[in-house]
């Protein structure tokens, strides 16, 4: 497994397990985090040329991307979304994020999950890296992120 962030970053994380890049976002997306998410998958896609897994964990305190960091990414075989909202915030967002799954045409299957494991389960179902692989994966990039806002809180 291969993990990388930006320098300081406290909001984004990826990691890479087999053919499947998985993102942790705490924050808001933006173009720089996003163009990194997309450099990271060419990699990936140079190593697994039959096509590559995108599993995104967006937590509770992650915006909305903005026009900017919207982009159409191609060679993704599938992408599920964790959405960690609850409340209507996660009502809205499901709903956005349901919306545009149904109606969006994209060369990938794409679902929308509540939880990490049904996501990681799912993606594995399409042939993506290991369930627990990935859900290993999530729990490392979000243990490094708090650690980085823990010390960054601590520096302030």
């Amino acid at each position: 497994m291969a993990i990388e962030s930006m320098p300081g970053d406290r909001h984004f994380e990826t990691a890479v397990e087999d053919n499947t890049l998985v993102a942790f976002w705490t924050g808001q997306p933006t173009a720089e985090r996003l163009e990194v998410m997309v450099e990271q998958l060419q990699r990936v896609w140079r190593q697994h040329q039959t096509g590559v897994f995108l599993l995104n964990v967006i937590t509770a305190d992650t915006g909305i991307p903005d026009a900017e960091t919207r982009r159409v990414i191609l060679g993704l075989l599938a992408v599920a979304i964790v959405l960690e909202k609850s409340g209507i915030d996660a009502t809205m967002s499901r709903a956005i994020l349901s919306t545009l799954v149904t109606i969006s045409r994209r060369p990938f299957a794409m679902k929308v999950f509540s939880e990490r494991a049904a996501a990681a389960a799912w993606l594995n179902k399409q042939g993506g890296a290991g369930a627990s692989a990935m859900i290993g994966v999530i729990r490392q990039l979000e243990g490094r992120l708090s650690t980085r806002m823990r010390l960054a809180t601590a520096g302030d």
